[in-house]
């Protein structure tokens, strides 16, 4: 009596195997050059090079806020929206009337109607840490244009702890009736 068993790794699963391996690892590296080009572009001409800003170029917009809630004291004191046609900024001027320092941690738009998160690119700060007592300013980006025309999210930004986040409702992405022209 013989028994044969084909091993797991047989030359023929190996092969494609790898042949997955190297398609994922071509996308990875197509998704590094596009990152490594964009944070390159340090300054307006270098946006206009990496296709971040083009003809459409750069709306900045007041808005008017509904409502923002304060937790322990973080409070948001005005919001600005800059949008190009590859981006989304939000600009939050906070103060801190807690006792504690707060750092921003990881952000997301809110649609009151879908219930649908958009997720943040990235979170800044400047400087790092809100002291308190301190005003700075959080800037959160969104790839794309986030929404549709009225849609309104209440943007959160989570604390590094997890534990103070900032609440701005009434922030809308694309509506023309609330905006003004320039900053």
């Amino acid at each position: 009596q013989v028994m044969v068993y084909r091993s797991a790794n047989a030359p023929e699963l190996m092969q494609a195997r790898l042949t997955e391996l190297e398609a994922r690892s071509a996308a990875c590296e197509a998704q590094l050059s596009t990152e490594r080009e964009r944070s390159e572009a340090t300054g307006p001409a270098a946006w206009v090079l990496s296709r971040q800003v083009d003809e459409g170029g750069v709306s900045v917009v007041m808005l008017k806020r509904l409502s923002d809630v304060g937790t322990a004291g973080i409070e948001a004191t005005s919001v600005r929206r800059f949008l190009a046609d590859k981006w989304a900024v939000l600009q939050v001027q906070v103060r801190n009337g807690s006792g504690q320092p707060w750092r921003p941690g990881r952000a997301w738009l809110e649609s009151a109607a879908t219930r649908r998160l958009t997720e943040a690119r990235t979170v800044s700060m400047a400087p790092e840490v809100l002291a308190p007592e301190g005003k700075s300013r959080v800037v959160v980006e969104f790839a794309g244009k986030p929404g549709s025309k009225g849609e309104v999210f209440r943007l959160v930004v989570e604390d590094a702890d997890g534990v103070r986040p900032l609440s701005v409702a009434g922030v809308v992405m694309k509506d023309t009736a609330q905006e003004k022209s320039g900053p």
